[in-house]
């Protein structure tokens, strides 16, 4: 019974909706870049640590590996065509937040799921920027990515306490941001 309540005290759950970015990739094909939720402790608890192993700053290709890093904190993807155990994700911090890496009472963060790499410092030809899209760092090259009507999971698997888990179906067209709720 202990343990039990102990797992609850350290769960997550999830914030509002689940939102999905679109991007062309250098084929004209539209897919989904990445995908963001915010989190909260379930009750009032024990703190639950989402040191991010990587970072994002709007700036050359995102996401940026975190230096010295260790994420406890693991992330996976999965659709009918693959499962990737361990997806780059970043942390942004809303509202109160004490200025550690651990999501403690009366805190939000929002988690970004890096699904493809973007380079915001590469120009395409015949435009003065860009933004430009690559299948290396969350899915591997050669990798089926989403389309319209995909359907796919994210799991959120913290170092204690119950698995996150999201599913969602994309819609019928991909708008630039899509409200999964």
């Amino acid at each position: 019974m202990y343990a039990g309540i102990q797992e609850a005290q350290a769960s997550i759950e999830p914030r509002g909706s689940v939102v999905a970015y679109k991007a062309k990739l250098p084929d004209s094909t539209s897919t989904v870049y990445k995908v963001t939720f915010v989190v909260s402790n379930a009750i009032a608890g024990v703190p639950v640590d989402l040191t991010p192993d990587y970072s994002a700053d709007n700036s050359g290709t995102d996401p940026d590996v975190s230096s010295g890093a260790e994420s406890v904190t693991v992330i996976s993807y999965s659709d009918k065509n693959q499962h990737l155990s361990d997806v780059p994700w970043s942390i942004t911090w809303l509202g109160n937040n004490d200025s550690d890496n651990l999501l403690e009472d009366n805190e939000k963060a929002e988690i970004t799921v890096w699904l493809l790499n973007r380079n915001n410092a590469i120009a395409s030809v015949g435009t003065a920027s860009s933004t430009t899209y690559s299948t290396s760092g969350g899915m591997a090259s050669g990798a089926t990515v989403m389309s319209s009507n995909s359907e796919f999971t994210i799991e959120m698997k913290p170092p204690s306490g119950a698995v996150l888990n999201l599913q969602r179906t994309l819609p019928a067209q991909l708008d630039t941001v899509i409200d999964l709720n």
